[in-house]
């Protein structure tokens, strides 16, 4: 009986190691899973945070337009023309009606129907409108003026979304803004097996095609340019 009583012990004590096991193991397992989930998530953050920030830096450019818009049809109005010709604020008007009557742009939020039409117009204008060479230096002169608030909503943005700014950069290429940022992850730790660290999970996006760019000269560099620096320069020659 005593023997029999040992082996009954012997077996339940190998069953309570067993599952302790199945358990540890399955902790792991769950960890594992769990870690995987927050990368998935954290990089989709980082995705967002590029993103957000590309667009609102995009923004930007377009909000320092109306000025010059503004002083390109005030020249035109000046000169007394008989007959007047079309104010490029008026042909904005009508490219934007076009494009809402398009079906093609029915997904188009108003805010992103207003920047096309904008974008096709000032485009146009610019290619062959009434007096382009004024345009464009009036067009310069108010996006190189616009660069520090780009970088400044570039970084709130990022900031906004929990993001690093020190890492982040920024650069126009191919008539587009690019936000290079990134979110931290942070793994969950079980005893030895898994460790608990820290990781900055990086993503990049770009704000919409901004078209009629390709047509003026602002001196700024397509290289990757530190957002978290103190003093940016953003020019050709960098």
């Amino acid at each position: 009986m005593n023997k029999f009583n040992k082996i009954i012990k012997n077996e339940e004590g190998s069953m309570t190691l067993l599952w302790i096991g199945v358990l540890g193991g399955m902790m792991v397992l769950f960890l594992f899973v769990l870690n995987l989930s927050k990368v998935l998530a954290v990089k989709e953050q980082a995705n967002t945070t590029s993103q957000q920030a590309s667009f609102a830096a995009t923004s930007v450019i377009y909000d320092n337009l109306s000025p010059s818009i503004s002083s390109y049809d005030n020249y035109i109005l000046s000169l007394n023309l008989d007959p007047l010709p079309k104010l490029l604020s008026e042909k904005i008007a009508e490219m934007e009606s076009s494009i809402r009557s398009n079906p093609r742009y029915r997904d188009y939020s108003n805010n992103e129907i207003s920047l096309e039409a904008m974008d096709r117009a000032l485009t146009s204008e610019l290619s062959g409108g009434f007096e382009p060479e004024l345009l464009k230096n009036l067009l310069e002169n108010a996006l190189q003026g616009a660069v520090p608030t780009m970088i400044s909503v570039a970084r709130d943005t990022i900031a906004e979304n929990k993001g690093n700014i020190d890492e982040a950069k920024i650069r126009l290429k191919d008539n587009r803004i690019y936000i290079r940022a990134s979110n931290d992850f942070n793994a969950t730790a079980y005893d030895k097996y898994i460790k608990g660290f820290r990781k900055k999970l990086f993503q990049e996006s770009a704000g919409p095609e901004i078209g009629f760019l390709s047509s003026l000269s602002l001196g700024i560099s397509d290289n990757w340019i530190p957002l978290g620096d103190e003093e940016i320069t953003w020019e050709e020659n960098d």
